[in-house]
């Protein structure tokens, strides 16, 4: 290796690096290179994680793994594959006899709740004309809300 190419590879490795100046790698003074042998390492690990958290869906009459077909195992004795090793990857797994069925939080076993965008109306302004029943800058009525000002 040249000391031309040795500061050609120092410029281009100070040029990659943010808050690095290439005034001083420019200036500096090459006295001598010396032939080294490099190995390099590169060390990776792997690891696994569980957690258990909640999550609910709608009861369709089916039959419910609860806690009366037995206790739920500890996490890590649940059996699962095992992931790929050294690749990024999310597995979820129902954890045995842990199903219960409950009253829905959100609409609290009435079968329904209020629309959060038309809040019960049933209708919601049209974004595109604002409710004035035409576009702004337009004669014609409103492609979006046919000219009633509001969106079902």
């Amino acid at each position: 290796m040249t000391e031309e190419v040795a500061r050609e590879a120092l410029l281009s490795f100070v040029d990659s690096k943010c808050c690095y100046s290439s005034t001083v790698a420019g200036d500096l003074v090459i006295q001598e290179l010396k032939r080294q042998t490099l190995c390099r390492y590169r060390l990776e690990t792997f690891s696994e994680s569980r957690i258990s958290e909640w999550t609910f869906q709608p009861f369709t009459n089916h039959s419910v793994d609860g806690p009366q077909r037995g206790a739920s195992p500890r996490l890590w004795d649940i059996k699962v594959q095992g992931p790929p090793m050294f690749q990024e990857d999310t597995r979820k797994f129902q954890v045995p006899h842990s199903s219960l069925v409950k009253e829905c939080h959100k609409c609290h076993g009435r079968g329904r709740y209020k629309c959060s965008g038309c809040h019960g109306a049933g209708t919601v302004r049209c974004p595109s004309c604002c409710g004035a029943k035409r576009k702004a800058k337009q004669s014609r009525r409103c492609q979006l809300c046919a000219g009633s000002g509001r969106r079902r």
